[in-house]
């Protein structure tokens, strides 16, 4: 419930109560509201009788509260304010004696308008254009302001046929039919809020949602974006280059090329093209010829085409790629263990050969399918350093490893995988299993470790420990491998055979001191150990304080002592 609506529901309380007593001559009374339930102060209430006569008139409060005083009978109560509908509404005030309540009376703003979408997706360096119409429904002229603003580089203008308005004056009536017109720029996919205010006499502000979405503009293409050539010779590839913008653009063309090859951008006439100019939805058909140097090594290059847009600006690559080969290989995958097991948070290797029986050297990529996300994957040559990419001459073997990297909080499972090699039009698959075992981790349910003893007594301390990991512990024990001169530990269980996840374990520790050992802080080191985990060490932090006996006859001991010192002065002091 609203502030104002609880003021309205104890004012209309507070009047049922009192009624009788301030409205015995009284009639009517009630609230006005606008469209969205708030109060409407400054509103004037004129009641009219039946033979259109003036009776009462009043101007509601801050909270539209308002009350008239009137004779039985039936009336007209009319309800005005500036930038708002004018209400008319009729009712009977009887002889009961208790006033009418008239309860909300709700006013339309005299502003209304009618925008069909306020949730849109605009592709990027697209135009949207919504009808908004303003309807001035009042008594009054209203003059009104149009403006907008935006958290993102989105554009928004109000369009009447070309002419941007940013305001307009209506008569009662009065329609305006504009254009909302947004623009899209060349950026990331985004969200954006688009406020529109009206600047009236009651002032309105509308939330648009806005995503700005980053699309393939498509404006640079080929049928083929892969050829094979060999070292001396010229490829020539087909480019189509088109504007799919809604506005004309000028674009530069750049090549990126491997190093020490050289390529150029021709038009239909042969003549080397780096910039082009273009209307929407034309288009130009360029060739790219790629000239390979003589020495290029069998293998396969990146060669790319780049188009940036001046204004609008925007960018795009289309990337080919050019084997080269002396011949023609042939990929095959060879892996001794298709299935590895590995614990969550380790690294899985499948160790595999990959060889090309082919008539050419071989360039050889790799791919990864079926692996769940989170999970990391690599390939590692026989020195161990990660590569992207295999160089495999014809006719001999390269031996490598995949490695996946597990993570640490994955539940166990199986994990169909399935290996790649391709090179050219050659390529071998091979499928592997990978098995998950899941976590272990062991956790201290235990969080202080001290004690306290006194000489030549027996106290035991508990430590518990849980298996807040995924798989089963074994053979968890605990031992203690510093133990001070005086002391004498025993640790039952001496050994849990199996911890179940979630299970808890508790080691009783009984530790007795010899009754000469000297007070003071002890620690006792102390390791838990199982098949599935790294020793944990900790320390047990023991005080021996002395015996409460041998307080007391060190406090008699202090008593003597001073009661003699006494007795010495009184004798002897005045001497």
């Amino acid at each position: 419930m609203t502030k104002s609506t609880l003021l309205m529901a104890l004012t209309l309380a507070m009047l049922m109560l009192f009624a009788p007593m301030l409205y015995a001559d009284s009639g009517a009374y009630g609230y006005i509201v606008d469209s969205n339930g708030n109060p409407v102060g400054g509103a004037v209430v004129t009641v009219q009788d039946s033979n259109n006569g003036v009776v009462a008139m009043t101007t509601t409060g801050p909270n539209g509260f308002f009350q008239v005083a009137l004779l039985p009978g039936t009336y007209t109560l009319r309800v005005s304010k500036a930038g708002y509908v004018d209400k008319t509404i009729q009712f009977t005030y009887g002889k009961t004696g208790y006033p009418v309540f008239l309860g909300n009376i709700t006013l339309d703003y005299a502003v209304q308008y009618s925008l069909p979408l306020k949730n849109i997706t605009i592709p990027i360096l697209t135009y949207i254009s919504l009808p908004f119409t303003i309807t001035n429904k009042g008594s009054r002229p209203e003059d009104v302001g149009i403006r907008a603003n935006t958290n993102c580089s989105l554009t928004v203008d109000f369009l009447q046929g070309t002419t941007i308005v940013s305001k307009a004056s209506l008569n009662p009536g009065d329609t305006l039919s504009l254009q909302m017109r947004l623009w899209a720029p060349y950026q990331k996919t985004a969200s954006c809020i688009v406020n529109i205010y009206l600047d009236t006499t009651v002032p309105r502000t509308i939330v648009m949602q806005v995503t700005i979405l980053n699309t393939t503009l498509g404006t640079i293409s080929a049928q083929t974006k892969s050829i094979t050539a060999q070292p001396g010779t010229t490829v020539s590839l087909p480019v189509k280059v088109t504007n799919t913008l809604s506005k004309t653009f000028t674009a530069d063309l750049a090549l990126g090329l491997p190093q020490g090859w050289t390529a150029t951008l021709q038009d239909q006439n042969g003549n080397a093209v780096s910039t082009i100019q273009l209307d929407p939805q034309q288009s130009t058909q360029l060739l790219l010829k790629v000239y390979v140097p003589k020495d290029a090594e069998q293998a396969s290059y990146p060669v790319q085409v780049k188009i940036t847009g001046r204004d609008p600006y925007f960018t795009e690559t289309l990337a080919f790629q050019v084997n080269i080969v002396a011949g023609t290989p042939n990929v095959a995958l060879s892996l001794n263990a298709p299935h590895v097991d590995a614990y969550a948070g380790a690294t899985a290797k499948f160790p595999f050969t990959l060889g090309n029986t082919g008539t050419a050297d071989c360039l050889a990529s790799f791919n990864l399918s079926g692996l769940p996300n989170g999970y990391k994957w690599q390939i590692t040559d026989s020195q161990g350093n990660v590569v992207s990419q295999v160089y495999v001459k014809a006719g001999s073997t390269a031996s490598l490893t995949l490695a996946v990297t597990i993570p640490p909080d994955v539940e166990p499972t199986t994990i169909p995988l399935t290996l790649s090699a391709s090179c050219g039009s050659s390529m071998d698959k091979a499928q592997l299993s990978l098995g998950v075992m899941g976590t272990y981790k062991l956790s201290f349910v235990t969080q202080s470790f001290y004690m306290e003893t006194v000489p030549g007594s027996t106290q035991t301390f508990q430590i518990q420990v849980q298996n807040t990991g995924y798989s089963s512990l074994t053979n968890l024990n605990l031992a203690f491998t510093s133990v001070p001169s005086g002391f004498t530990v025993n640790v039952d269980p001496v050994n849990v055979l199996v911890l179940k996840p979630g299970d808890t374990a508790t080691f009783t520790v009984t530790i007795t001191t010899t009754g000469d050992i000297n007070t003071g802080d002890y620690y006792l080191t102390f390791v838990v150990n199982a098949d599935q985990l790294p020793q944990t060490s900790r320390d047990l932090h023991v005080f021996v304080k002395p015996q409460q006996s041998m307080v007391y006859v060190a406090l008699v001991a202090v008593l003597l002592v001073v009661g003699a010192l006494y007795l010495v002065y009184r004798r002897f002091g005045r001497r």
